[in-house]
């Protein structure tokens, strides 16, 4: 299966623009150029506020955790916010590797505009 994005942009009147882009198939090497063309465009678009769908995720290797770091810390400077939906089974790897406390996993998109708008 060939790594895709879907992304959809919402506007909710208390937080603003939303995107939820859903990872289908594997996040490595090969997704990385995608993954960081997608979150290119929602910048252009000014997005500070992404929720990540892992629902249909295969699985993620090291080069897709350095990806989730590096896109983190992006959001992060742009004074924005992620947090993962439908993830709970990369829980134990999140966990383990710290990254939790940038990249939370939340539920589902209703938990996750709650999590967004309690970062504001």
């Amino acid at each position: 299966m060939e790594f895709q994005i879907t992304s959809e942009l919402k506007n909710y009147d208390t937080i603003g623009d939303v995107a939820i882009l859903s990872f289908i198939g594997s996040v490595d090497q090969k997704s990385m150029q995608i993954i960081e063309a997608s979150i290119s465009e929602c910048y252009t678009k000014n997005i500070k506020f992404y929720i990540f769908d892992f629902g249909q995720t295969l699985n993620i290797n090291s080069t897709g955790i350095g990806v989730l770091i590096n896109i983190t810390s992006q959001i992060s400077m742009a004074s924005g916010c992620a947090c993962l939906i439908n993830a709970d089974k990369f829980k134990n790897l999140i966990e383990t590797i710290g990254l939790s406390d940038r990249l939370p996993i939340v539920g589902n998109e209703e938990k996750a505009i709650e999590y967004i708008k309690g970062t504001l």
